[in-house]
């Protein structure tokens, strides 16, 4: 299994080209805001994460695990 890490950098400088270079960058989907602080960011994706991994690991168990009638 890979891991993940989410590198946030500061609200004022961002990240080096180079650390941007070693990364897959997402996006936070925002309507009428223009930005996030960092750990608003964090949670945010933090979520989205364990969101993502509850909705896998349910699909997998769904073909496992008899949930009866």
């Amino acid at each position: 299994a890979r891991g993940v890490a989410l590198v946030l950098g500061s609200e004022g400088q961002g990240l080096s080209k180079e650390v941007m270079q070693a990364c897959h960058p997402v996006t936070i989907p925002m309507s009428n805001l223009e930005s996030l602080n960092v750990a608003a960011a964090a949670h945010i994706l933090m979520f989205m994460m364990d969101s993502h991994r509850v909705r896998q690991l349910t699909s997998q168990l769904a073909g496992v695990v008899d949930v009866g009638p």
